[in-house]
């Protein structure tokens, strides 16, 4: 996904979560003007679009300082992690997995912060679900900057949400993930128990798509056994 996309699928989110932990609250006023953080970030957004991402990270940058400035956690946050898009499309891990971890930070900050505010159960799986999607960021990241061991830890403590809240199919791509990690790390009884996994939970839900994936990696990880070739 472009990091354009990414942006706004991040701003909906940001805003979802928002809505939810306002539920209960009473009818809502309606909505103020955007404040200079949102204005900046609307900018950093267009810069995007027009392919200009040196005045995106600018305006990102400004808007995540103006907006710890108004106390808005939820523009920090969403600042932060539009930087790190636009470095992971530059390509520039080190700088994107700095954003990344900052951001990861604000996420469970934020989730314990409603947990003992008695949000609403379905802000709190949300806000949790936020924390799994940055540590899927980050073990990418790690990934690119050759720690498969700094990434196999951030994915199984996303594959612990996963499995907390429930989400099968995101538990089976995790399973799948830190199977394809172990593998590399020449692990390979602990590979095959989580592509086994991954298989059962794919076969469950009959798609065919991704458990034909995770048979092609038992093949692979059989013939590595047999042959050690391909680790």
């Amino acid at each position: 996904m472009r990091p354009e996309g990414r942006v706004r699928r991040l701003f909906a989110c940001a805003a979802s979560l928002a809505a939810l932990l306002l539920a209960g609250c009473g009818p809502l006023p309606p909505p103020p003007e955007p404040s200079r953080a949102q204005r900046l970030y609307q900018e950093g957004q267009l810069a995007i679009q027009q392919g200009n991402t040196q005045k995106a990270l600018e305006r990102f940058e400004a808007a995540a300082a103006l907006a710890a400035k108004e106390g808005n956690s939820l523009g920090v946050t969403s600042s932060l992690h539009a930087i790190a898009l636009v470095h992971i499309q530059a390509e520039r891990w080190r700088e994107a997995l700095s954003y990344m971890l900052r951001v990861l930070s604000l996420d469970r900050k934020a989730l314990e912060e409603a947990r003992r505010a008695g949000a609403p159960q379905d802000a709190l799986r949300l806000a949790e679900a936020k924390v799994a999607s940055d540590l899927y960021d980050i073990a990418r990241l790690h990934r690119r900057l050759g720690a498969p061991g700094d990434a196999l830890r951030r994915l199984q403590e996303a594959l612990q949400i996963d499995l907390r809240l429930g989400r099968d199919q995101g538990a089976a791509i995790t399973h799948n993930n830190i199977g394809r990690l172990l593998l590399a790390l020449d692990r390979l009884d602990e590979a095959e128990a989580h592509f086994k996994q991954a298989l059962a939970i794919f076969q469950k839900r009959e798609d065919k798509e991704r458990a034909l994936e995770v048979w092609n990696n038992l093949i692979f990880l059989e013939r590595v056994r047999r042959t050690g070739k391909g680790r």
